[in-house]
């Protein structure tokens, strides 16, 4: 597997991506983080523009799973808790896989290979992302809120 940034061409995958990541959660306890209208194939058009959308793709170069790269979440600026730190980070945003293999831990293990300071966020029923974020060293630093979509757990890595 290897990561790459996201074509028009892979957009095909993208719902299907995400649709995999919708029943994953809500056969784990967690069907409200996602809904139908978000994300879809749309949002990743968008995020395509501004160079911050990725897949990882398979040995055949077909997306198995996909996420977004900010350079800054407004959202974070405001936590009920603390960050570890506050230089310059890369905050991730909808990571989503198919359902087969350790792709989360590729995608992961990636980033913070690639960058020294990620951020991220998810719905506290998310409880297979939290052990997948704390199995890499993410710590927990306090609740934030995303505008039209609720509370959030923070979580952060520093190098």
């Amino acid at each position: 597997m290897r990561i790459r940034e996201t074509q028009e061409k892979d957009l095909v995958f993208i719902d299907a991506i995400f649709n995999s990541a919708r029943d994953f959660m809500r056969l784990n306890g967690n069907p409200q983080q996602w809904n139908q209208n978000y994300p879809t194939a749309k949002d990743v058009a968008q995020d395509i523009k501004y160079k911050r959308a990725f897949v990882c793709v398979n040995d055949e170069d077909t997306p198995v799973g996909t996420f977004a790269l900010f350079d800054h979440e407004p959202a974070y600026d405001h936590i009920d808790g603390k960050w570890m730190s506050d230089t310059s980070y890369k905050a991730v945003h909808r990571i989503a896989t198919v359902r087969e293999g350790k792709i989360g831990s590729f995608i992961i293990k990636y980033l913070e290979e690639k960058y020294g300071h990620l951020r991220i966020d998810t719905h506290e029923n998310n409880i297979p992302m939290q052990n997948l974020l704390e199995k890499f060293k993410f710590k927990r630093c306090g609740i934030i809120y995303i505008p039209g979509h609720g509370q959030r757990i923070a979580f952060e890595f520093v190098k």
